[in-house]
């Protein structure tokens, strides 16, 4: 995640990129073939939503949800994980070792 999705933040996307080389001094890939607006790369949201949040869902459609966070090196996360029931808003934050 942070090697590519929180690199390409850091110079400044506002979208995901379709390819992203993170050696390359702009991030392009060496061929100018890749877009910088893909809704392929966005893959990483339900993983942030199910790991760094923690939230995944036990029904379908969100009527049942289970909170277990894996923070890794996070020491905070916070964010919104829409169902059709309405929306979760969910953050956490570590203290010491909890």
């Amino acid at each position: 995640m942070d090697r590519f999705w929180c690199e390409m933040a850091r110079r400044g996307a506002q979208s995901y990129w379709e390819i992203f080389d993170f050696r390359s001094p702009d991030g392009l890939w060496s061929h100018k073939l890749s877009s910088t607006c893909h809704g392929w790369s966005d893959g990483i949201v339900p993983l942030l939503h199910k790991y760094a949040l923690g939230v995944t869902f036990t029904k379908p459609g969100g009527r049942e949800i289970k909170v277990r966070p894996h923070p890794g090196p996070l020491r905070q996360a916070e964010g919104v994980v829409p169902t059709i029931h309405g929306p979760v808003h969910m953050r956490w934050e570590r203290s010491g070792k909890r």
